[in-house]
């Protein structure tokens, strides 16, 4: 039996992996090494959003930027516990915030055929945002 052990033991350090690192976890895990449960965000305070955003330390972070002329440009997520989070997005005219976003919106916004479209019909109409215009 030790022998077996030992041998599984090996094999799995030649993957470069232990045992104990494949666990998963069955059960919501609250945010951890981060400090992003606590920002402390304002609703009408785009400028110091935005710097308390970016600033913090997250479990789950994404960004995708489109090349165009006019409209949307870029869009980022921010979330602690990989299940909402904050969208930030920045067009031509104007820089939004989104609070509560669920992970599913970002990732339906970002295989959208239209983001702009998407952005406009679900999500500026579903969640809360702080914007702010100009480039």
């Amino acid at each position: 039996m030790k022998i077996l052990f030992q041998l599984c033991f090996f094999i799995s350090a030649l993957n470069g992996k232990t045992i104990a690192q494949g666990i998963e976890h069955n059960y919501p895990v609250a945010p951890q090494n981060t400090n992003c449960d606590s920002l402390g965000i304002l609703p009408d305070d785009y400028p110091d959003a935005l710097l308390k955003i970016e600033n913090a330390s997250w479990r789950y972070q994404r960004s995708f930027s489109i090349s165009r002329q006019h409209g949307l440009r870029q869009a980022r997520f921010f979330s602690c516990d990989a299940e909402t989070g904050f969208l930030i997005t920045h067009s031509d005219s104007t820089k939004c915030i989104f609070h509560d976003v669920p992970l599913k919106a970002w990732e339906e916004l970002t295989k959208s055929p239209d983001p702009e479209s998407f952005l406009a019909q679900f999500l500026g109409k579903n969640f809360i945002s702080i914007c702010e215009d100009g480039k």
